[in-house]
Formats: structure tokens, sequence, C-alpha cells
């Protein structure tokens, strides 16, 4: 059975939500602090208080995964299908459907306030590249962030290679890249500015040991997220861990 825990900045547990949820995989949080669950086992999204205390179905989407909140309180959810259509589905804050978006099979979702939203998935259905395609909050396409070409990062470092998950903040776009295990920063333009990496890896010569090596080593990134103050959040799953990072981090 799955959780979903409410951690303080020092990583210490609030609460942890077990009732009412199954198989959790995503949350969102709306300007009130509710809080927002995609549960794949009941083909619903489950709707949380502050407190963790439940508030019932907000809404039923067919295997729903990635999950995004707009500023004005409407909820964006990727649902998706091996064999059938995908789609992005938007409802507002009292969990009536306003619209539905046909899309190739999605891997990550992110909305920003102003509700526009980000999705990763392929060039076209079943055939690579990896792409990142931004959104209106009505469902328009705009444009791609990052590379429409590249396959591998040495065509180009705006590839993307595994884009599990992506994160929005001021105006700039974090995508995971789990196979090349970095994050990387893009304008909303699509333009590439930085690249998050491990600071210390075993497998090129950027070597370090003991606490160095526990701090700055990270791989396959599986989850990132921002704050109020621009500090990114990154999940580290193969040491069981969310790490920080200031605002800042990142080269190229």
């Amino acid at each position: 059975q799955g959780n979903v825990k409410k951690l303080d900045f020092s990583g210490n547990v609030i609460f942890t939500i077990t009732s009412n949820i199954s198989n959790p995989r995503d949350i969102a949080v709306d300007s009130n602090k509710n809080i927002y669950v995609s549960d794949s086992d009941s083909d619903s999204i489950r709707k949380f208080d502050p407190n963790g205390n439940y508030l019932g179905v907000f809404a039923s989407v067919s295997n729903p995964r990635d999950i995004g909140v707009s500023s004005n309180g409407n909820v964006y959810v990727g649902s998706w299908s091996t064999y059938g259509q995908n789609y992005v589905y938007i409802f507002n804050s009292a969990g009536n459907q306003i619209n539905n978006i046909p899309v190739n099979p999605i891997y990550a979702l992110e909305v920003d306030p102003s509700g526009t939203f980000y999705i990763s998935n392929f060039l076209t259905p079943d055939e690579q590249p990896w792409v990142v395609r931004q959104y209106s909050s009505s469902g328009s396409f705009q444009n791609y962030i990052g590379s429409t070409e590249h396959w591998n990062p040495t065509d180009g470092q705006d590839a993307h290679t595994g884009p599990y998950c992506i994160g929005v903040y001021n105006s700039k776009v974090y995508v995971c890249e789990q196979n090349e295990g970095v994050v990387k920063i893009f304008d909303t333009s699509g333009n590439l500015e930085k690249i998050i990496q491990p600071l210390c890896k075993v497998d090129d010569n950027i070597q370090c040991s003991g606490s160095d090596f526990a701090l700055h080593s990270f791989s396959s990134p599986s989850d990132v997220a921002l704050d109020s103050a621009g500090n990114i959040y990154i999940a580290d799953p193969n040491k069981m861990r969310i790490l920080v990072l200031p605002q800042n981090s990142g080269n190229l």
C-alpha cells in the first residue's frame, strides 16, 4: 500500500496519509494547501485537506499519472494508456471536466501558476526522440522545450534522455533526464541554460569519498520540485532520499 508523507524543511515527518489511497502516482497542492493525489488503482483523484484529512473523490480518470494545479484552482491530470489514446484532462476547482487534450503517451506533466503545462513523451506516438512540449492553459500546443532532433547528449546537450519528471519555477523548466542522471534547466522558449549534475560520480573522473560522495552523488532522478524561494528538490530513489539544492545550482 502506498502513502503520502508531509515533511518539514528539516525532513521530519509531519503526517502520513495511508487511508483512502492505494497506489498514489503523483501529488499536487492548490493555493489553499489542499492535497490532490492521483491514485491509479482506483482510477481517481483523491482530495485531502491541508492536515491530510480525506475530503473525497475529486474526479474520476482512467489510469491517472502526473497531476498539477494552476493558481486559479484548475487541476490538470495526465492519463496514461499503453494502447489507447492518452489525454491531459482539465478540471475546474469543483471537479467538473472543462477540457481534454489528446496527446502521445505521457511520461511527465507539470503545470505553472498561469495554467501553462508541460508534458514529456515521444515525438511520434511510438518513436523517439524524447521531447518536452509546452501547452497553453486551454490546451493549445505552443512550443518544444529542448531538442526535437537529438537522441543523445553527445549530439546536443539539449537532447532529452528519459525525461520522466518536470518542474517549473520563475519561467524556468527543470527536466529530469533519468538515463543521463542529470536535471536540465531550460527557459520557457526552449533554450538550455544549465545542467545540474552530480559533483561526484563513480563512472568517470569526478570522484569523491565519504560524506562528500554521499551528499554530492545522485543518479536517475525520479522527480524534481521547487519551493517559493526557488530551492530545488530532487528525488534520488537509489538512496531513498530527497536532495535540496539552492536555486542557482547548475552550470553549462
